[in-house]
């Protein structure tokens, strides 16, 4: 395995959530996608073992699992070494030895130009990153992705559970909330980007991205709004 630490950005709240749990189960919708057969993609399957993916902040490596057993090369950002070598191991127990993962972020992507074939910013893009604006990560998913490539995104929703009783930054030009209520203790004090809906995801993206495709999720799973935009669209 690999571990490369271009980026030295620290989250002590987010490292500890990581290193005191095992591995969950992917997201049930990358399995959709991925693994399914949706009347509005056309990924060609038996392409997956000849080509390349990258997950932005890939966590515990519960997609990657998946990812990889797809046939795909797998890769992966996240912000700290000591969550990487968490997710690592992880995937060392799932029989999975040659995934390269390296200190990043949405603003700043330690890969090469054109390396991927697709990409995946599952519950992430929106996360703003320090001294970077909105359409930095853009331009950043773009760089690493080769012409054509795939980029599949999941976004809240205006009435998802992690916008209640967050706070407008009035002061910003971009469209950024202060969370100050997440039920799961780790986002509190975290500027995140709020989006009106699929027009506004579109106009975001669509300086780098075109053929975009929409799906969405509304749950309410036990009390929590699990409503989100999926979004996937191709490099221009």
């Amino acid at each position: 395995m690999n571990i490369e630490t271009n980026v030295p950005l620290e989250s002590v709240v987010w490292t500890g959530h990581f290193s005191k749990r095992t591995m969950a189960y992917p997201a049930e919708y990358l399995i959709r996608i991925f693994k399914g057969s949706c009347p509005k993609l056309n990924f060609n399957k038996e392409l997956y073992p000849h080509q390349k993916i990258l997950e932005v902040s890939c966590g515990d490596g519960r997609n990657l699992t998946m990812l990889r057993k797809c046939g795909f090369t797998v890769c992966g950002t996240e912000i700290s070494e000591e969550i990487i070598q968490k997710t690592l191991l992880n995937l060392s127990d799932c029989g999975i030895s040659d995934s390269v993962i390296k200190v990043g972020h949405n603003g700043n992507l330690p890969y090469s130009n054109e390396e991927f074939d697709f990409l995946i910013a599952w519950n992430v893009c929106y996360y703003k990153s320090e001294g970077y604006s909105f359409l930095d990560h853009v331009k950043e998913y773009s760089r690493v992705l080769k012409p054509k490539a795939y980029l599949v995104l999941s976004i809240p929703q205006k009435t998802a559970f992690i916008y209640e009783g967050s706070e407008k930054i009035k002061e910003s030009s971009e469209n950024l909330a202060i969370i100050h209520k997440d039920p799961y203790g780790i986002r509190n004090g975290t500027s995140i980007y709020i989006f009106d809906g699929e027009d506004e995801i579109e106009k975001a993206f669509s300086p780098y991205f075109s053929n975009f495709i929409f799906a969405s999720i509304f749950d309410d799973c036990f009390g929590h709004k699990y409503h989100f935009h999926i979004c996937v669209c191709t490099k221009i």
